[in-house]
């Protein structure tokens, strides 16, 4: 957490000195003779937050957490209601390539949508997974006069279920041991949380203390292995009545 906090004392007293340097400068000279210099500022420190968060990965040790205040700390992130695209890298998964898909999340975890928008199968764009935490549905919204498939929650929307369970039910077990250390990401430090279960089990996640979301998921087994990355996330606090319905 230290190293977290000076992180954003760096990234704060960087951008005071730009403010002060404008202060120092009447509007019109500031405006007419440094706008390069201030736009040459920003953009420097906009490329030494990455630089910085490297090298502070870099000497940052990797520190050890106790295992049932690591499987609580990633099951409390884990179910936090968000909404967000994702990119899921499943190898061993019949359908080639990633897939790209938005999705949202509600009632820890209970309650998920998602809409496929790119794979490298084409009839997968456009299918829809609701569950509402009872049943579930499966349908295609450009395709309306195809059958919607309906079933309870056990219904499957491989692989994108199967990953987001996986997650679920390997959080329900304490691991064996477990490991946190400083990690970059856009613009703001992040930590990295890994779980080892055994000597060929493990699961990474990436946490954004600020809005304690995960951004990804790496999970790796003898039989299993994916990669769980979002691309945009944010908490999802009032979801529409209709999101989560498996009505028509």
């Amino acid at each position: 957490m230290e190293t977290i906090a000076l992180f954003q004392t760096v990234k704060k007293r960087s951008y005071q000195l730009i403010l002060t340097t404008k202060n120092l400068v009447s509007p019109s000279v500031w405006d007419s003779k440094t706008r390069i210099e201030r736009q040459s500022q920003q953009n420097m420190l906009m490329w030494f937050l990455p630089l910085f968060l490297t090298l502070l990965n870099a000497c940052t040790p990797t520190q050890e957490l106790s295992p049932v205040e690591a499987q609580t700390l990633a099951q409390a992130a884990w179910q936090q209601p968000w909404q967000g695209s994702w990119e899921l890298s499943w190898p061993e998964s019949p359908v080639a390539g990633p897939i790209i898909f938005a999705a949202w999340q509600n009632e820890a975890g209970q309650q998920r949508r998602y809409e496929i928008l790119e794979a490298g199968v084409p009839s997968l764009v456009g299918l829809v997974y609701i569950n509402d935490g009872q049943t579930a549905t499966i349908f295609n919204r450009f395709a309306a006069d195809r059958p919607r498939f309906v079933g309870d929650v056990a219904l499957p929307f491989s692989p994108l279920s199967h990953a987001f369970d996986q997650v679920s039910m390997t959080l329900t077990r304490p691991p064996l041991s477990a490991q946190q250390t400083v990690i970059a990401l856009p613009n703001r430090a992040g930590r990295q949380l890994t779980l080892t279960y055994s000597a060929t089990e493990a699961l990474t996640l990436w946490l954004d203390p600020t809005t304690n979301l995960i951004w990804q998921a790496a999970f790796e087994s003898p039989d299993i292995r994916f990669t769980l990355i979002a691309r945009t996330l944010e908490p999802l606090p009032q979801p529409h009545p209709q999101l989560f319905s498996t009505q028509p």
